[in-house]
């Protein structure tokens, strides 16, 4: 499943980019757009679709053009990345103790703060921004958990809190298209590895990278995949 998952992102890819490289051409006067800022939302992340945990996080990333096909940001994830109810039924057949079961409802929210530098090393001179990409990047990432348990035999309530605080290091590889000169379409998949993690908790169980669309055993690493559509500004210039 991933690698044909990875094969169709190459694909949409390469055809966003045959597409930026075609609408590039300009018949008149060449056009050197200077606007160096773009602000993106990360409103499609592909995790929330696929996970079923009823996440409700969002995401914002602003990149900063350093030169024609580098440039720095910052992309920050928040809310809610974990919402759902589990319940175990107990001694169904069992005649001393009888039917009973167990309820449990989490919520975990957090935030992810990712720095990165990104490179386009394939990238059209009339449109900045527009092109292929390879970015470095670094994921400090911390969630809040939150667990209410029902006993239904006893009529009871426990409670549980745990949380985690990791930093990892990854890739990206991403295509960036530029409509109109402003609007932005960018489509990436980025794999992380674990640096560090701290725990604490109950069971002092790590929680898992959970704006993941996949995750290797015991949280090493992991990848994720967004599509974010943004807004181009600063001075323009015409050569």
């Amino acid at each position: 499943m991933i690698s044909s998952t990875f094969k169709y992102i190459i694909l949409i890819l390469f055809f966003q980019f045959c597409v930026a490289m075609i609408t590039a051409q300009d018949t008149g006067e060449q056009q050197s757009n200077f606007r160096n800022n773009i602000i993106k939302l990360n409103a499609i992340p592909i995790a929330q679709a696929i996970n079923g945990h009823n996440q409700k996080w969002l995401g914002v990333e602003y990149e900063r053009f350093i030169k024609h096909n580098l440039s720095v940001g910052a992309l920050v994830d928040f809310g809610l990345f974990e919402d759902y109810t589990f319940i175990k039924y107990h001694d169904y057949f069992d005649e001393n103790e009888g039917f009973s079961y167990t309820r449990k409802d989490v919520v975990t929210r957090g935030y992810h703060f990712i720095p990165s530098v990104k490179f386009y090393f394939l990238s059209t001179k009339q449109k900045k921004g527009q092109g292929f990409y390879i970015s470095g990047c670094l994921d400090f990432n911390q969630y809040f958990k939150k667990s209410e348990i029902y006993f239904s035999q006893t009529n009871s309530f426990a409670y549980e809190n745990s949380s985690t605080t990791r930093l990892s290091a990854g890739a990206t590889l991403g295509g960036q298209f530029v409509a109109f000169t402003r609007l932005v379409i960018d489509l990436n998949i980025s794999i992380y590895g674990k640096l560090f993690s701290v725990s604490r908790g109950q069971n002092n169980s790590e929680i898992p990278p959970l704006n993941a669309t996949w995750v290797f055993n015991d949280n090493k690493g992991w990848s994720t995949v967004n599509l974010m559509i943004g807004y181009a500004f600063g001075g323009g210039k015409k050569k």
